[in-house]
């Protein structure tokens, strides 16, 4: 059976022995383990002391119970110590009298100091406050429901003797064979499937955000890309947000939708492209690289290599190491990955986000007010006609090959100023 076995120093020794092995074998084999003398060591096992020459099943030991080890000279020590007038301490300082109270609590409680990480919350005020009346309450509590436990699985033992087949005793013992799977499931984890028990950081690349350096957080399971307020008050971002995105976004949790950078310039290695950004009222993560960036950018998140790539650009960016993201941000999960709806938007589709919550999603993008009036173009001024400016129909024909209709690429060209491929960016 396996034992687990905790000193002062909060070092912890596993060990296999068989239950009809002495009590003098376990000493042997944690002096071997962690340096301490047979003879120094006191075993403590459910508030009673381990001694004698019996076999570890004959002192009531179970698999995978916990046993407290005590340096013996420590403690007498600490009950020398304890005050002139304290009564002397015993061979046992946990030695428990008949009342459930401990015979030296001095002692008991400088033993407990080191072990308050391990106490339950009751024992462990009482122990940080020195409070020995408190202390002994608190263990005759633990030893009453010890017993307590112990009266009810005799019970249950009678009961299932005399008859097996009791509803009662079937459910019990279908909780007991449930637990016991729990429990060897468990242990076989710790055994051959270790790394699930690890943390695992997230992932982050370096990217340059209109000429600031930022990391970006990589997740495939947000639908769009989004930035805290602070990151783009930093940045000089916000004079570019439209406020009519104004909305909620809704997944795991929920967060106000500021507004929406409609364009912001990207640097990933030596190529430059355009993201389209929402700005959330949210502190902790400061940018989410989400779902539209990375399918727009044929991204391939390649985790045998360790790099984010980007098939648009032939580009490759590694991912950050642990001690390389900023703490808070280290193990951060997101809570807002949804769609929202703008407030100057209406009549929004209902669609599943990321989360599996209800996301809303816009029918179409708000146009601005400035869109509905064309710049004025000089030819087509001097002329006095309501045509469009000089070479803007090989513009709009250029626009119309890459798949857009001429009202888009009309309407993105007058937004564009003109600029062909800031319309193309917006666009697509």
């Amino acid at each position: 059976m396996r034992l687990t076995i905790t000193n002062e120093a909060d070092q912890i020794v596993s060990v296999d022995l068989d239950p009809s092995d002495p009590i003098a074998t376990l000493k042997a084999v944690l002096e071997a383990e962690t340096g301490l003398a047979a003879d120094q060591q006191i075993l403590v096992h459910n508030g009673r002391p381990l001694g004698g020459s019996g076999t570890l099943a004959s002192l009531g030991l179970q698999p995978d119970d916990l046993i407290m080890m005590h340096h013996r000279s420590a403690v007498q020590q600490a009950a020398a110590t304890s005050g002139p007038s304290a009564p002397a301490a015993p061979a046992n300082p946990t030695a428990m009298l008949p009342d459930g109270s401990v015979a030296n609590p001095a002692a008991l409680m400088e033993m407990l100091r080191g072990q308050q990480d391990n106490l339950p919350p009751g024992l462990r005020a009482a122990v940080q406050a020195g409070d020995l009346a408190k202390m002994q309450e608190e263990l005759r509590g633990l030893r009453a429901a010890t017993l307590h436990a112990q009266e009810e699985e005799r019970r249950f033992q009678r009961m299932a003797a005399e008859d097996p087949f009791n509803p009662e005793i079937q459910r019990r013992m279908l909780e007991a064979i449930e637990q016991k799977n729990v429990s060897e499931n468990y242990e076989n984890a710790l055994e051959y499937n270790p790394e699930a028990f690890a943390s695992v950081c997230m992932l982050y690349v370096k990217m340059e955000i209109s000429g600031f350096p930022i990391n970006a957080f990589i997740d495939s399971g947000a639908q769009m890309t989004i930035m805290s307020r602070s990151c783009a008050e930093r940045h000089n971002l916000l004079r570019l947000m439209d406020k009519r995105w104004q909305g909620t976004a809704v997944g795991v949790g929920s967060a106000k939708i500021l507004g929406r950078i409609h364009m912001a310039q990207a640097r990933v290695g030596s190529n430059f492209f355009p993201l389209s950004i929402t700005v959330l009222d949210q502190e902790g993560m400061d940018f989410l690289f989400g779902l539209d960036n990375l399918k727009r950018h044929h991204c391939c998140i390649d985790l045998k290599a360790n790099l984010l790539r980007f098939g648009s650009t032939g580009d490759a960016l590694p991912f950050l190491a642990e001690h390389e993201i900023p703490v808070k941000e280290r193990h951060l999960q997101p809570e807002h990955e949804a769609e929202a709806q703008p407030s100057g938007g209406g009549g929004g589709s209902t669609a599943p986000s990321s989360s599996g919550a209800a996301a809303h999603v816009p029918p179409a993008a708000p146009q601005p007010a400035a869109a509905t009036t064309p710049p004025p173009a000089p030819a087509a001024a001097a002329g006095g006609g309501g045509g469009l400016p000089a070479g803007w129909e090989e513009k709009v024909a250029e626009l119309t090959r890459l798949g857009f209709s001429p009202e888009e690429s009309l309407q993105a060209l007058r937004i564009a100023n003109g600029d062909v491929d800031v319309a193309a960016g917006m666009l697509f």
